[in-house]
């Protein structure tokens, strides 16, 4: 959901598994988090955003075919 209050929650979905880079970032630019990971296929991925103040951040979802970056709220 959007806006979020205490986990991000991000669901991937790719025809064959694949590598992405998952990167969490302020308005700014400033990473708050950053992970790679292997082989996703159908995946729910969660990030705890519970420590970080109210505002709009991205996150980002970095593959060899391209990226996709979508802002969330966290209230």
């Amino acid at each position: 959901p959007n806006p979020v209050s205490d986990m991000l929650n991000l669901a991937v979905r790719f025809d064959k598994p694949t590598n992405a880079t998952i990167t969490i970032a302020d308005m700014t630019g400033r990473v708050i988090e950053f992970e790679d990971r292997e082989a996703l296929t159908n995946d729910n991925l969660s990030y705890p955003v519970r420590q970080l103040a109210p505002g709009t951040y991205l996150a980002r979802i970095a593959t060899a075919e391209g990226t996709l970056t979508k802002k969330f709220v966290k209230l």
